[in-house]
């Protein structure tokens, strides 16, 4: 891939990861990377206490 390429694919893969999205769980718009940040966050509190009812959410 060109050095062009690489820089049009990476900033259009950062505006995708800027781009607010509805979160359902808070119903209200985040930013996709602050979405997977707060998806991390949940797994790990489920993991920690140890309870197995994690859904992860699908984004559409």
């Amino acid at each position: 891939m060109g050095s062009l390429a690489k820089k049009l694919f990476l900033g259009e893969l950062e505006r995708r990861f800027c781009e607010p999205l509805l979160y359902p769980p808070q119903s209200r718009r985040l930013a996709l990377s602050q979405i997977v940040l707060e998806q991390a966050r949940w797994l790990g509190r489920c993991l920690v206490s140890g309870n197995l009812e994690y859904e992860a959410m699908e984004l559409r």
